[in-house]
């Protein structure tokens, strides 16, 4: 296991160079957050870091008693990739409070699952920013093991400091990270994100914790210390794997239950429902788009594009009844677990084209690939969805190594939906709102 670094070649066609670090023996690199600059946050675990196993040299805090911490947020310079400090997921001083018998099992461990980052709104002059660490305590090994393990109860959110000017400065890990506050919380952190309120400007942070979202407001204390005050919860299916904001809006993933729209009011200190899609669909990744649609990823390698629409004929209180619907999908045939902004256009070239304007994601895949997707103009789009109707090639099917079987697959068959993915539908789902590079670059 190894952190990398790629960067775009300034020459089109563009290419990634990328360089290694090994992270160390027994470790891997789960999460990766941009903190400021050239700094991000990368958590890490051991495998199989229970007593005997961990590398000390890795796990510092490990002192072989089987409860040592397998997880570390390091802030890592993103060209050089050298470590700048590296934060435990469990401090013995603070955490001794977590006095439960699952805590005491032998084996137990404090992982980090989920890492955020927001400033108070003078990060421009300071520098200053915060990072949010998201952890949970993950008992040991259940007796007898039979026993089916339970999800985590407990966990924490704390957050830092962060100076880049003390890194460059050379400065010790206390200078650059310091630790202002901390959070205990009933299960998971799973994802956490900042929202600046619309209407008041004020500054919150939200968590989904197994299947509740949580809401806490950020305040600032006269001796310069962060205080995370409760705002609201709202309970929702299984488990909120995922979650994006786009204003006060949330759009929140459940691993078995689809996908839920909802909306946070700070005069009422509440998170509304606005939508909801409720489907036979485990949520890999999902990501707001300007316009306000949401782009999903099942795990079944397949995109979605949602948007809230009214339902005919269904109300709730006497007001309008409204549902998250598909207006767009498309098989991608790739597992998608990461939608990130970003192009794979180099931004040193030809920096004033009008092609580089609208939405750009980078779709990280587990088999390894980068899909680059880009937002089109309604007037565009039509116009080339009529084409990409008209060709209706076929396109050379993948990992065919056996010369008697066809290698060649009907286009529109391998880019549709199967029928069992959505509720309602009857037979296969043709794609719709999506334009297929790939189709275009082979008849071209």
């Amino acid at each position: 296991p190894s952190l990398t670094f790629a960067a775009l070649t300034p020459d089109e066609p563009c290419e990634l160079q990328t360089r290694h670090r090994p992270v160390g023996r027994g470790q891997t690199a789960i999460r990766v957050e941009h903190v400021t600059g050239d700094i991000y946050a990368v958590s890490t675990i051991t495998v199989g870091a229970h007593k005997g196993l961990a590398d000390k040299e890795n796990t510092p805090d490990n002192d072989g008693d089987g409860s040592a911490s397998s997880s570390t947020v390091r802030l890592v310079n993103g060209s050089s990739l050298r470590e700048v400090c590296s934060i435990p997921a469990e401090d013995r001083e603070d955490d001794v409070m977590m006095g439960d018998d699952d805590d005491e099992r032998p084996g137990r461990t404090v992982e980090v699952s989920s890492l955020a980052t927001f400033d108070l709104g003078d990060a421009g002059d300071s520098g200053i920013v915060y990072l949010c660490v998201g952890s949970c305590v993950v008992p040991g090994p259940a007796q007898p093991p039979e026993i089916d393990e339970a999800e985590p109860s407990k966990g924490f959110v704390k957050v830092y400091r962060i100076d880049p000017t003390a890194s460059l400065l050379g400065g010790a890990d206390s200078k650059v990270c310091e630790r202002v506050t901390m959070i205990e919380v009933a299960g998971v952190p799973y994802q956490m994100a900042s929202m600046v309120d619309e209407g008041s400007n004020k500054l919150f942070l939200l968590c989904t914790v197994n299947n509740v979202v949580e809401v806490y407001a950020v305040e600032q204390e006269p001796e310069g210390g962060l205080r995370l005050g409760i705002v609201t919860k709202r309970h929702l299916h299984i488990a909120s794997i995922f979650m994006q904001v786009q204003g006060n809006k949330v759009a929140v993933g459940d691993m078995t239950r689809g996908v839920t729209l909802l909306q946070f009011d700070s005069k009422s200190s509440s998170l509304s429902e606005l939508a909801r899609y409720e489907f036979s669909l485990w949520p890999t990744a999902l990501q707001f788009l300007s316009n306000g649609k949401i782009l999903v990823a099942d795990d079944r390698f397949n995109l979605f594009l949602m948007e809230r629409q009214r339902e005919i004929g269904k109300s709730h209180s006497g007001s309008p009844g409204y549902s998250l619907q598909t207006v767009g999908q498309l098989h991608l045939g790739l597992l998608t677990n990461c939608i990130r902004p970003g192009s794979l256009r180099s931004a040193t070239t030809t920096p004033n084209r009008s092609d580089e304007e609208g939405d750009q994601f980078l779709l990280c895949t587990i088999e390894g690939a980068l899909v680059s997707l880009k937002s089109i103009e309604n007037s565009a789009v039509e116009r080339m969805l009529q084409i990409q109707h008209a060709i209706q090639v076929n396109i050379q099917k993948q990992g065919s190594a056996d010369p008697s079987v066809d290698a060649r697959v009907d286009w529109k068959l391998f880019r549709s939906i199967d029928s069992n993915t959505l509720h309602g539908s009857s037979g296969a789902l043709d794609p719709s709102g999506f334009v297929d590079g790939d189709l275009f670059e082979l008849f071209l």
